[in-house]
């Protein structure tokens, strides 16, 4: 929920450059331990902001048809976001519902 709430703030000179300063260090980490090309590193991001609003605005169970186009295989309580890093890749990798920590509280 920071990001959101920093997010509606970043037109404050201090924060908008923090935020840019963040996500730079985060997508040159990205990019560096994955070695993956820049159109997979920018899809993990969109599918992490995606994810984001799916959980900021409640989406999960609503059954309104756009809803679960938005929500279609994403399921925050059964799957787990997670940087797989292999020879070139990275994923988005869900589980199969018996490799996650643990459900969150309903």
């Amino acid at each position: 929920m920071l990001q959101v709430h920093a997010l509606s703030v970043v037109d404050v000179p201090e924060i908008g450059a923090a935020f840019r300063k963040g996500l730079q260090t985060i997508a040159k980490f990205v990019k560096s331990r994955s070695g993956a090309a820049d159109a997979a590193v920018q899809r993990f991001f969109a599918y992490g902001q995606l994810c984001h609003l799916i959980t900021t605005i409640s989406l999960d169970g609503n059954s309104a048809a756009w809803a679960r186009m938005l929500t279609a295989g994403m399921r925050h309580r059964r799957y787990w976001l997670a940087l797989m890093v292999s020879e070139r890749s990275l994923i988005a990798h869900p589980t199969n519902g018996e490799e996650h920590l643990e459900d969150e509280p309903a």
